[in-house]
C-alpha cells in the first residue's frame, strides 16, 4: 500500500473517530485493528462509508437512548389501542392485542422509532418524497417484522394474502398506502408535539418511567 493510500485511509479514520469516539474505540481496538479496518477500506472503498453512516447512526441512537426508548413506549400503546379500536369494530368484541403483560404493541413501538429515525435523513421540505419514502420504509419495516415473527412463533401475526398486490401476505399497496399516510402524519404532526412534550422531562424521569414500563410488560 502506498504511502498516500495509508495517509488516506488513516484520515478516514480519524474522521470517524472524531465523530464516533466511544463506538470507534469499541470497533477498532485502537491501533491494530484500525490497521485491518484501513486495509479493508483500502481493498473496499464503499466500505468506509459504510462503516462510517453505522458509527453515526449507532451514536445517534446512544447518545439518545432515553428518548428513543420513550418514544418507543409510547407509541407502542398508541398502537395497542388503534389494535384494539379497529379488531373492535371489526367484530363488535374487545380483542387484547397488547404483548405479554402490558398494553403495547411492540411492532408499533419498533416502527414508529424507525420510521422517524430514517425519515429524519429525509429531504423534508419535499412532501411528496416524504411521502414516497414514509410507504417504502413502513413496508419494508412490516415486511421484515412479518418475515421474523413467522419464523420465531410459527404463526402469520398478520395476513394479506386475500389483497391486491401483496408479497407473500407480509404486505400489501392498499395497506402500504395506508402506512405512508398515517407515517407521514406522525413525522408531520403527531410527533413534534410528543418530543415537545417529552422534552420537558430530565433524562433520569424518562429512564424510571421506561423502567416502570419494562416491568409492567414482564
Amino acid at each position: 500500500m502506498s504511502s498516500e493510500a495509508e495517509t488516506s485511509l488513516m484520515l478516514i479514520i480519524q474522521s470517524l473517530y472524531c465523530h464516533t469516539p466511544h463506538i470507534t474505540f469499541a470497533l477498532f481496538n485502537i491501533r491494530e485493528s484500525s490497521i485491518l479496518i484501513c486495509l479493508a477500506i483500502y481493498y473496499c472503498p464503499k466500505a468506509g462509508i459504510i462503516i462510517y453512516n453505522i458509527g453515526i447512526i449507532i451514536e445517534r441512537v446512544v447518545m439518545n437512548f432515553e428518548y428513543y426508548l420513550t418514544y418507543f413506549f409510547i407509541y407502542a400503546f398508541i398502537g395497542w389501542i388503534l389494535e384494539v379500536s379497529f379488531k373492535a369494530m371489526r367484530r363488535g368484541v374487545f380483542v387484547n392485542s397488547g404483548f405479554l403483560n402490558g398494553p403495547y404493541c411492540p411492532v408499533y413501538g419498533f416502527g414508529a422509532v424507525a420510521v422517524l429515525y430514517f425519515l429524519s435523513l429525509v429531504d423534508s421540505s419535499n412532501k411528496l418524497v416524504l411521502l414516497v419514502a414514509s410507504m417504502f420504509i413502513a413496508s419494508l419495516i412490516e415486511l421484515i417484522t412479518g418475515f421474523v415473527l413467522e419464523k420465531l412463533f410459527h404463526m402469520k401475526w398478520w395476513d394479506y394474502s386475500d389483497k391486491v398486490l401483496n408479497i407473500g401476505g407480509y404486505i400489501c399497496l392498499e395497506f402500504s398506502l395506508i402506512w405512508a399516510a398515517l407515517c407521514f402524519i406522525l413525522y408531520e404532526a403527531i410527533h413534534p408535539v410528543i418530543a415537545q412534550f417529552v422534552s420537558h422531562f430530565s433524562t433520569s424521569f424518562l429512564l424510571g418511567c421506561d423502567l416502570i414500563f419494562v416491568l409492567v410488560l414482564f
